[in-house]
C-alpha cells in the first residue's frame, strides 16, 4: 500500500512540473469524475497584483469553512489582533450575590486554551477581593432561548461541529459518548456520556458495521432535554468515541459551577446591579490573535461564530445574524470596490450550504490582509501544506510540501483551499480554488486538486 501511495505522489510531482497552471487545472476540470462539478479558481500575484489565472472567478459557490477567512480576517482588521473578549463580574456585598455577565467568549473551559483559566481566574477574583459568594446570578442574552442559526442542517445542529454559540459557551459546547460495539448488524451499547447532565435523555439506534470511522448523526435542539443518535460504528470497539453537541450548556455550567464554588442558588435573571471599582472584576479571554489561529488551524465553528458576535457588539451592528452579515459585507465592499458581488452569507464559519462567495472575492481579501500589518498573524493560524491541520496529508512528497499555507473547506459535495502560495521562484501568490456538485468521494477530489497545488508552486 505505501508504495503505492509513494509511486502516486512521484507521480503527481513529475506530472505537475511539466505543466502550467493552464495545463494542469485544464486537465482537473475536464476530469470525468468532475464533469457535473462547477469548479473556480482564481490566483493573484501579491507583489504585481496581477492576475496569474483565473476561471469562474465570478461565479457564486459554497465555500464550506474557507468563510471562516471572512470572519477571522475582519477580526483582525476591525478589532486588532491584541483584543481580549471581557466578561464582567459586579458582586452584590448586601445580597451575598455575584452577577455574571457571559459575552460570547468560547474558551471558557475550552479544550483548546488552557482548560482552567477561567474557573482559577473566576477563583482568584472572589478571594482577593473577599467577596462572600453565597449566590450566583448570570445575565443571559436573549437570543440563547433560541441559538441555532436557521440556516443550519438539521443533521448538523446535534453534532460536535453543530454546537450553538451562545452569550454563555462551556466546554466548547459538547458532549463525549462511549460506545461498545461487537459483530457488524447488532446494536452499539452506550457506555456513558461526559460530562453527565442532570436529566439529559440519550436515545441510540446505533449498530456496529464493518466499515471505519464514526458515521453516526446526533439529533437534537438548544435547550432540549432528548438527544437521538443513530448510524454505524465500527465493530469490535470498546469505549469509541462519538462527540455531540450539548443542548443543555447552562445546566452543564450551573451543575460544574456549583460545585467550584461551594454555593446552592444560582439564577438566570437581569435584575439590575449597582457598579463600583470595588465590587467590579473582569476575566479577560486569550488574546484575539490566539483565538484566530485556533478557529483557522482547527476550523473552529463555535469559535468563528462567537467572533462575528464581538465584530457587530463593537461596531454596533445590532444582534441579528442577518443583519451584522449585511453589514460585515458593507464594509468590503467598500474595502474591495466591485469584488463583493454574488456574495449571500448565512453564517460566520461556512456551516451552511446556502453560503455563496466568488473565488474572486475571496483572493482578493487574502490580498488586502498579506498588505495588512496582521498578516503574520493571519499566516500562522493557516494549516501548512503537507505538514499541519487539515493539509497535513495532502501533496506529501512533492514541491508543493511546506509551500502553501491555505483554510480548507469541507462540507457535503464541497471541496474547498484559499490561501497563500510561495513558489520556487519566491513569488507569493493568493489564491481561492473551490469545487461544488461533485459526485465522486471526497477523497478523488482531494487527489484532483494537488496536480494544480503543485503547479502553482512551479510558478
Amino acid at each position: 500500500m505505501n508504495y503505492f501511495i509513494t509511486l502516486f505522489t512521484l507521480l503527481i510531482t513529475v506530472v505537475a512540473q511539466a505543466q502550467t497552471i493552464d495545463k494542469a487545472y485544464t486537465n482537473f476540470k475536464n476530469n470525468g469524475q468532475l464533469k457535473n462539478a462547477t469548479t473556480a479558481l482564481y490566483i493573484i500575484d501579491c507583489a504585481t497584483k496581477q492576475t496569474v489565472f483565473e476561471h469562474n472567478k465570478e461565479l457564486s459557490v459554497t465555500p464550506a469553512s474557507t468563510l471562516k477567512l471572512l470572519t477571522t480576517i475582519s477580526a483582525l482588521e476591525l478589532l486588532g489582533s491584541n483584543y481580549e473578549i471581557k466578561t464582567k463580574l459586579v458582586f452584590d456585598s448586601i445580597k451575598h450575590t455575584l452577577h455574571l455577565y457571559p459575552n460570547y467568549d468560547p474558551t471558557w473551559a475550552s479544550q483548546y486554551v488552557a482548560k482552567d483559566a477561567f474557573a482559577n481566574e473566576l477563583i482568584a477574583i472572589i478571594k482577593n477581593k473577599k467577596w462572600n459568594v453565597v449566590q450566583l446570578n448570570i445575565h443571559t442574552n436573549i437570543q440563547d432561548a433560541q441559538p441555532t442559526n436557521t440556516n443550519w442542517l438539521w443533521g448538523d445542529m446535534g453534532n460536535y461541529f453543530g454546537a450553538s454559540p451562545q452569550s454563555l459557551n462551556w466546554k466548547d459546547n459538547k458532549l463525549t459518548t462511549y460506545f461498545n460495539t461487537t459483530i457488524a448488524g447488532d446494536s452499539a451499547v452506550l457506555v456513558k456520556c461526559v460530562p453527565k447532565i442532570d436529566k439529559l435523555t440519550l436515545t441510540t439506534a446505533v449498530l456496529a458495521s464493518s466499515k471505519s470511522g464514526d458515521n453516526t448523526i446526533a439529533y437534537s435542539a438548544p435547550n432540549s432535554y432528548n438527544v437521538m443518535i443513530e448510524g454505524e460504528l465500527p465493530e469490535y470497539k470498546n469505549n469509541y468515541e462519538v462527540e455531540i453537541s450539548n443542548p443543555l450548556v447552562s445546566n452543564l455550567f450551573t451543575q460544574e459551577i456549583k460545585q467550584l464554588l461551594g454555593i446552592k442558588i444560582i439564577s438566570f435573571n437581569n435584575e439590575n446591579s449597582i457598579e463600583t471599582p470595588a465590587n467590579t472584576a473582569f476575566i479577560y479571554s486569550p488574546r484575539l490573535s490566539d483565538l484566530v489561529h485556533k478557529t483557522n488551524l482547527y476550523s473552529l465553528n463555535l469559535y468563528a461564530e462567537c467572533l462575528l458576535k464581538q465584530i457587530a457588539m463593537q461596531q454596533k451592528w445590532g444582534a441579528k445574524n442577518a443583519t451584522i452579515l449585511n453589514e460585515l459585507l458593507n464594509y468590503w465592499k467598500i474595502k474591495i470596490p466591485t469584488q463583493a458581488q454574488g456574495m449571500d452569507l448565512q453564517d460566520a464559519c461556512g456551516l451552511s450550504p446556502m453560503n455563496k462567495v466568488t473565488v474572486q472575492f475571496q483572493t482578493q481579501l487574502l490580498l488586502h490582509a498579506r498588505n495588512a500589518n496582521y498578516y503574520t498573524v493571519l499566516e500562522y493560524s493557516l494549516p501548512i501544506m503537507a505538514q499541519s491541520g487539515s493539509l497535513k496529508n495532502m501533496c506529501k512528497g512533492t514541491v508543493a510540501e511546506g509551500r502553501i499555507n491555505a483554510k480548507t473547506g469541507y462540507i457535503h459535495g464541497v471541496r474547498a483551499y484559499s490561501g497563500y502560495v510561495k513558489t520556487l521562484s519566491n513569488k507569493t501568490l493568493a489564491f481561492s480554488f473551490i469545487v461544488n456538485n461533485f459526485t465522486c468521494s471526497p477523497s478523488q477530489v482531494k487527489q484532483l486538486m494537488e496536480q494544480v497545488f503543485v503547479s502553482m508552486v512551479m510558478q
